[in-house]
């Protein structure tokens, strides 16, 4: 299994009069162009995605149909709170090995601290990268993804991607 970790674009900033329920916070206009350069160069590297799996948070949602439109992709996003406030590295863990089979790649968008919490989780190390918006890591596991199974793949950074997708 192949899972890449993409952390949610930019967002408007927090506001309680414009954005009283935080969780419905868009992307700017600048995260949503960061994104699709993002995915058009994620495309180029990985070809084809079997499932992409988004936090229900409105920026999450958005950065998935993005990433879903620059890589060509047929299928929607499956929404799953596993990836928002239900977070818990142990129950996603569970919730992959019951949604998909180990031979596919797939594309986890989330937000930080959860993301960072999940690499510590199956690399069994604490990486100490800094997870930008619209960030990329990518791991590799030999059968489904368990604690302390990972290998990293890769870690990239917006800027790196969005020059590549040039």
């Amino acid at each position: 299994m192949e899972l890449i970790l993409i952390r949610h674009a930019k967002a408007e900033e927090r506001s309680l009069t414009q954005y009283p329920d935080d969780d419905m916070r868009p992307l700017t206009k600048e995260g949503k162009m960061i994104q699709k350069g993002v995915a058009r160069s994620l495309h180029a590297m990985v070809g084809q995605v079997d499932k992409v799996f988004t936090s229900p948070l409105l920026r999450a949602i958005q950065t998935a149909e993005i990433t879903i439109k620059a890589m060509e992709l047929q299928e929607k996003p499956v929404v799953t709170d596993m990836l928002g406030h239900s977070f818990s590295p142990l129950a996603l863990t569970q919730f992959l090995e019951e949604s998909t089979t180990p031979e596919e790649t797939i594309i986890l968008v989330g937000h930080e601290p959860d993301l960072s919490e999940l690499l510590f989780f199956y690399l069994g190390h604490n990486l100490r990268i800094r997870f930008r918006k619209s960030g990329v890591v990518m791991l590799g596991f030999a059968g489904y993804a368990q604690a302390g199974s990972g290998e990293l793949l890769g870690f990239f950074r917006p800027r790196q991607l969005t020059r590549l997708s040039l």
